[in-house]
């Protein structure tokens, strides 16, 4: 099995517990994990064995109890005994030579304070004992509770006594004078089932009360106990046991209960075990180890819990050990223990049982140590019981050779040799030093791996060639002192000049330098091994001298074609030579042996500047020289070393033509339909174009004309074109370059405007009608552009409500605008002039329908007058005092004058029930509109009238004749009402007895003797809405008739 252990922190306050102790020992309980993430142990099953001794066992013990090395044992009849438990806690030993006989009924409460002892008693309350003696505990006094006492604690003072009073709660005690105890608390205020047990835990009380479950008391003052929270069980609490946030309850026939107080507001159940014909009565902790709980099941026997599991978020734990008892019926009661014994209270005596923990190994992992490396490693135990144990070591063997291990102090050590890296498995075994023997064994690996050592590079040699040479050069081959790492050793070479290649196979340098790679190099080489260990590849390196001679080559000058130049213009041109060394780049001479006149040489930039002349036209040359700088085989100048080219380049200046000019003509003014004209010259200052310019245009106002042998323009402007149109001239020389070149103006001519009047376009008449939008559009024309978007349109004699924008002319009539409207229109052109015409617009009335005055319905009964009147309006004026009022649907009786709109109207009997009358107005132009309107009608009730009963003469029947005959009466009453929807009911008052009237009317009534007499009956009849009729008859019932009886026959003769 995994075993996870927890361990009190700190030292154990003592090794004796009992139910009535258990809030002292606990107190200080901590809980702390001991365990191993990565390797699992198996121990041994932990013991509770049955000891074999059993004192007073012709008793029946109710309560134990272990102070110092003396058992205390109160019975059920037969007093107080005390033991010794200083030679063998396993063997109690007697003290009192009998039962101190002062007890009489002790209930199972038993606490100690100084040298007094308190136990329970039903009938004696709390019986105080003065056992300075053990041996010889004297009665001191007895105090009566306010109900049955069950159970006492102490407080930590050892001044005040806590008492379990059955349905009194909870009583304080004040024992400071143990020989006159005094009540200073009670918590009778508060409701309770029976108070029986106690646990008290710093300074808050744990109260079992029976069916209740648990109260939980602040006790803070003690005599003034305050409910702090409580918790309902299942079943019976008889007693509790607190550490830390649990709380265990023994929860009497529903057996074994575990809860989580950490946060009192919200109490949960942690586990819970039922016991088959058991009951949970005591609960106290294992004092050697307190994660381990005790639990007495009545006649299911001795439970023991492993505690630390209840902590689980999905708690499942398994008893550590049970043990169930012989047969007999042998009940466990109160427990007590001290050490590894345990004392349980049964109704055959004091039974002793021994349990023992297994002892466990806390530090054993898997360990890792490399090969050369010392490894030490102490092996670390304990015993949850406190014994003394002692550890070994198994695995060690001939592959682990130089290992040892020390048993007395418990470390394994090892320097394993370059040679035994692998994986060693051993056995580590704890055994406690008692008669049991527990003990527990873990396996663990050490773990050696490899470690790698670098492998050695020989030095290579260093290398000489010249540019343009080849180089093949093979390096040494490395060694490694690891045999893991033979023929695996790999090689790469960096820090290659360009053009150098290294083949790590043959571990080979191959190079052909060319002629830009004269100089020094640096080549490194790497000799790598496997990873054997997988710490990291290791490495040695060497590095080599490689030295490449210069092989100089001479500068060569890049061809130029011949060079264009033209008059008067700055031009440029750049020479350029190579040298195929690099040594030599930026670092060649450039020199200018023939220029042109004008010219300029910069040799820096390699750059020729010339602007020739109008006179220099034609053909040049210019020559130049370059030379590198000499450099020898050790790239040092020399002059014997030194190169040069030459260079020739042609050149051709070209004529440059020059533009002419015109001479300014200026803006010009004209009116349309008049003439306009004028004339333009220019000038060139090149003499080869005197008298050759050419004259053009390019853009002309429409109808112009341009002479060009003349120079001459000529216009005339319609009446369209007034503005600022533009003229545009252009003159062209020869072009003695080849190119012509020319000059244009442009010449803007601001024409007047000669205006003309605008018109004004026909509008026919419209029609229209109220309340319905119209609207036309109003146009006009003017044949000057110039007042295009310009023109205004007014109007006059527009009607309320129309709008005109200019352009668009809106209106909606409303109802009272019916008739004819004559506009006049009226357009303005930009410069005054106008134009107007006129129109009529017609509006015809547009009919509206009447409105009824709405009308409520009425509810009136039958006979009552009904009067109406109907109202109503029309929106048009067309329609005053013409309205037309109808009716439709008229009840019978009803009516309806048309004149006065009155509606008039007196139900009769038999007209109930809803009546719709559509009421109609019609204007003068044909619209109606009409409304329904409900009239109810209720019933007015008639009471119903009862026909006259004649009275009646009977006689009656002798009932104990059955020959008697009598007369009897059966008949039907009747009623008439002229309401024929009512529904009749008979009754009648003064009925003699046996006579009988259904609803209905339906009357029998056949007398006996006993109804001899004169009866007055009233028959009344109920229509059922509050009418109603009497009559009265009179019945006279006379007695029986005798009857003749009939003789008796004559007897026969007898013949013989």
């Amino acid at each position: 099995m995994t075993t996870y252990f927890h361990l009190p922190f700190g030292t154990l306050p003592s090794s004796i517990l009992s139910v009535s102790t258990r809030m002292a020992f606990f107190t200080a309980a901590i809980f702390i994990l001991f365990s191993n993430p990565v390797l699992a142990q198996t121990d041994e099953l932990n013991r509770l064995e049955k000891s074999g001794v059993v004192v007073l066992a012709d008793k029946g013990a109710v309560a134990v109890l272990v102070q110092g090395s003396v058992l205390y044992a109160a019975t059920e009849r037969d007093g107080l005994y005390s033991f010794s438990l200083a030679k063998d806690r396993f063997n109690p030993e007697p003290l009192s030579a009998g039962g101190v006989k002062e007890l009489s009924i002790p209930t199972g409460g038993i606490a100690v304070a100084g040298n007094f002892l308190y136990v329970t008693d039903n009938l004696k309350g709390v019986v105080v004992f003065n056992v300075a003696k053990p041996d010889d505990p004297k009665l001191v006094t007895s105090f009566k509770t306010a109900d049955e006492a069950w159970d006492v604690q102490t407080d930590a003072t050892g001044n005040f006594l806590y008492v379990a009073a059955g349905k009194a709660g909870v009583e304080t005690w004040d024992i400071s004078n143990p020989s006159s105890p005094q009540r200073v608390g009670q918590t009778n205020k508060l409701t309770w089932d029976f108070a029986w047990g106690l646990t008290l835990q710093k300074n808050t009380l744990y109260v079992s009360d029976r069916k209740n479950g648990v109260k939980i008391m602040d006790a803070t003052r003690p005599t003034v106990l305050t409910l702090k929270a409580s918790y309902d069980t299942r079943g019976e609490l008889r007693n509790t046991f607190i550490t830390d946030s649990l709380l265990f309850l023994a929860d009497g026939l529903v057996g074994f209960e575990v809860i989580n107080i950490n946060n009192l507001s919200r109490i949960r159940r942690a586990y819970s075990q039922a016991y088959t014909q058991g009951y949970a009565g005591a609960v106290i902790p294992y004092p050697l180890n307190p994660n381990f709980i005790y639990v007495s099941g009545g006649r299911a026997g001795l439970f023991i819990y492993d505690g630390r599991k209840f902590y689980d978020e999905e708690p499942a734990p398994d008893k550590t050990d049970k043990f169930v008892p012989e047969r007999g019926f042998l009940e466990y009661r109160n427990l007590s223990a001290y050490g590894h014994a345990i004392y349980v209270a049964t109704n055959k005596g004091v039974h002793v049982y021994q349990y023992d923990l297994s002892p466990l190994l806390t530090n054993i992992s898997n360990k890792t140590s490399d090969e050369n490396q010392p490894f030490k490693y102490v092996f670390e135990g304990f015993d949850p019981d406190s014994d003394k144990t002692s550890i070994t070591l198994a695995g060690i063997t001939a592959q682990t050779q130089g290992s040892a291990y020390n048993k007395a102090t418990r470390e394994l050590t090892w320097t394993p040799t370059f040679e035994q890296s692998g994986k060693y498995d051993f056995t580590a075994r704890i055994s406690e030093q008692t008669e049991f023997g527990l003990g527990t064994e873990q396996k663990f690996r050490l773990t050696v791996p490899h470690v790698n050592r670098k492998p050695t590079q020989p030095q290579p040699l260093d290398q000489l060639v010249k540019e343009n040479d080849s180089l093949r050069y093979t390096i040494p081959e490395g060694t490694d002192p690891d045999k893991e790492d033979a023929g695996k050793l790999t090689y790469i070479a960096d820090s290659l000049p360009r053009g150098a290649a290294f083949d790590a196979d043959s571990r080979t340098l191959r190079w052909l330098p060319d002629y830009t790679q004269a100089g020094d190099f640096r080549v490194r080489f790497t000799v790598r091994d496997a990873n054997t260990d997988g710490k990291g590849i290791l490495t040695d390196s060497k590095g080599i001298g490689v030295r490449i001679d210069n092989v100089n080559l001479g500068p060569k000058f890049d061809s130029l074609e011949t060079q264009v130049f033209a008059e008067n213009k700055a031009q440029t041109f750049e020479i350029l030579a190579r040298d195929p060394d690099k040594e030599d780049d930026g670092k060649l001479t450039y020199t200018a042996t023939s220029l042109p006149p004008g010219a300029t040489f910069d040799a820096a930039a390699r750059k020729i500047s010339w602007t020739p002349t109008f006179e220099q036209a034609g053909d040049f040359k210019a020559s130049f020289t370059v030379r590198d700088q000499g450099l020898d085989l050790k790239l040092k100048p020399a002059a014997a070393f030194v190169k040069e080219d030459k260079l020739t380049v042609n050149l051709t200046v070209k004529q440059t033509n020059r533009s002419p000019k015109f001479t300014a003509i200026g803006a010009k003014q004209a009116t349309e339909t008049k003439l306009i004209t004028f004339t333009i010259a220019a000038t060139d200052p090149d003499k080869e174009d005197l008298n050759k310019l050419t004259f053009t245009t390019g853009t002309l106002p429409e109808g112009a004309t341009f002479d060009a042998g003349k120079r001459t323009f000529t216009w005339t402007p319609t009446f369209e074109q007034s503005g600022t149109p533009t003229a545009v001239f252009k003159v062209t020389d020869t072009g003695i370059d080849g190119t012509a070149l020319s000059d244009s103006e442009a010449v803007v001519i601001t024409v007047s405007n000669v205006n003309r009047k605008p018109t004004m376009e026909k509008i026919a008449d419209a029609g229209a009608i109220e309340d319905s939008a119209m609207t036309f559009t109003v146009n006009a024309t003017d044949p000057d552009k110039e007042d295009d978007g310009k023109l205004k349109i007014t109007v006059a004699g527009a009607p309320n409500g129309s709008a005109f924008d200019g352009k668009v002319f809106t209106w909606k009539p409303s109802f009272e605008q019916s008739g004819s409207y004559k506009l006049t229109f009226k357009v303005t052109d930009d410069g005054a002039l106008t134009d107007e015409t006129s129109m009529t617009i017609k509006v015809d009335n547009k009919n509206r329908p009447p409105v009824l005055t709405k009308m409520e319905g009425k509810s009136v009964e039958e006979k009552a007058d009904l009067l109406q009147v109907v109202n109503a309006a029309d929106p048009d004026k067309e329609d005053a005092g013409k309205l037309v009022f109808t009716a439709e649907g008229l009840p019978q009786g009803a009516k309806f004058d048309a004149r006065s709109r009155t509606f008039t109207w007196k139900p009769e009997y038999g007209q109930k029930g809803e009546y719709k009358v559509l009421f109609k107005v019609k204007d003068s132009f044909g619209a109606e509109v009409s409304e329904e309107v409900s009239y109810k009608v209720g019933k007015l009730n008639r009471k119903p009238a009862m026909v006259k009963i004649k009275d009646a003469s009977l006689v009656a029947r002798n009932s104990a004749d059955s020959a008697s005959v009598g007369t009897s009466l059966t008949t039907k009453f009747s009623a008439t009402d002229l309401d024929t929807d009512d529904k009749l009911v008979f009754s009648a008052t003064g009925l003699p007895s046996g006579a009988t009237l259904d609803e209905q009317g339906n009357f029998s009534f056949a007398p006996t003797e006993k109804e001899v007499g004169k009866f007055t009956v009233e028959v009344s009849v109920k229509d059922g809405v509050g009418g109603e009729d009497k009559t009265a008859f009179r019945i006279t019932v006379a007695a029986p008739k005798k009857t003749a009886k009939p003789s008796a026959p004559k007897p026969k003769k007898k013949t013989k």
